[in-house]
């Protein structure tokens, strides 16, 4: 469980104080002066926690109390690499039908177009006589 917007005064003893009351404590983390995780030994203490503390003061700062969501577990292929789903869909890799022609190359199939173009007008021509 996360509780944020603590006031810097605050220390882990007085949140062990605090928030024994909901339920037993396994251990609380201060990573900075105003944040800090508590972890209950049940998941029903620390919903208990949310609903009680939510909100309510602590030395003149209204607590910020949240259930912390889980990350989902990494997924290891067979090959050992790991395949954590991203955010965003995967980009395709360009194929040469993506990149425009250069200019040489434009040149010279429209040289071919062009003189695939007479052959078949003269085909046509010939056809007719």
């Amino acid at each position: 469980m996360l509780v944020s917007n603590l006031n810097q005064g605050i220390d882990t003893v007085d949140l062990m104080e605090v928030f024994k009351t909901a339920g037993d404590i396994k251990k609380i983390v201060m990573p900075q002066k105003t944040l800090a995780t508590v972890i209950y030994k049940t998941r029903s203490a620390a919903q208990k926690a949310v609903a009680e503390f939510n909100n309510r003061e602590l030395d003149g700062r209204p607590m910020v109390v949240v259930i912390k969501q889980e990350r989902p577990p990494k997924v290891v292929d067979a090959s050992g690499a790991s395949t954590e789903r991203s955010r965003q869909p995967k980009r395709k890799a360009p194929s040469s039908e993506d990149k425009p022609a250069k200019s040489g190359n434009n040149k010279q199939a429209n040289a071919a177009a062009l003189v695939a173009g007479e052959l078949k007008t003269k085909r046509q021509k010939k056809s007719k006589e």
